[in-house]
């Protein structure tokens, strides 16, 4: 996790100085960076397509990567191998604790399935050209954990504060709110002046047919 904690400490260090590394600590930081992970996994999360090997019985095995607070179902191409593949959409499937069905196909043990399915992203399989987002939104995590510090003392959290912790809990709070925002735009999600996601606008134009010319 070095390299997104790395960015995380950069991004609040070119925005306040050494503040926060002050303020909030290493664990702090850490669980930042982990929430960040969470949100973007929640929001946008990896598709991936995996073979497996079905076995007796209604219930099947998840695949490896699955993740039962986060992952989904969304088809299965059974039989596999056709050039045109025979899916599964997630009306015929069924997904519960003990596994995986298919509600109107038959199978035998043995024969295989492709899945594809949505997972959590990871360090490891965040592509570069999305860390500097979720940097941000973690980012923006530690800046509202620092804000609640500031929100709950009554005397300043650094002694050397010149400045009344309740206007800087204020000043915390929006830049929290700034960088969550920024985050998501680098993420490519819409978002509004509240730091709330937006579904993007359909296209309200469309042109059917080939064009005649």
């Amino acid at each position: 996790m070095a390299d997104l904690l790395t960015r995380t400490y950069q991004i609040l260090h070119d925005e306040t100085g050494d503040d926060a590394d002050r303020l909030a600590g290493a664990a702090v930081y850490s669980a930042s960076v982990q929430g960040a992970l969470l949100e973007y996994s929640r929001l946008r999360p990896r598709l991936l397509r995996q073979q497996v090997t079905l076995v007796a019985g209604y219930d099947q095995p998840y695949p490896s990567a699955w993740d039962a607070g986060l992952s989904t179902l969304v088809s299965v191409e059974f039989p596999p191998g056709y050039r045109r593949p025979r899916l599964i959409t997630h009306s015929g499937l069924s997904a519960g604790p003990d596994g995986w069905r298919m509600l109107d196909r038959a199978h035998s043990p043995g024969e295989t399935a492709v899945l594809t399915y949505t997972a959590p992203w990871t360090q490891d399989t965040l592509p570069e050209s999305l860390s500097d987002g979720v940097a941000h939104l973690a980012a923006s995590l530690v800046a509202q954990a620092v804000a609640a510090e500031f929100g709950r003392s009554d005397k300043p959290a650094v002694p050397v504060d010149s400045v009344n912790y309740r206007d800087k809990a204020d000043v915390w709070r929006a830049l929290a709110r700034d960088l969550r925002q920024r985050g998501l735009l680098m993420l490519g999600i819409g978002v509004d002046a509240n730091g709330n996601t937006v579904n993007n606008p359909a296209s309200r134009d469309a042109v059917w047919g080939w064009p005649s010319w």
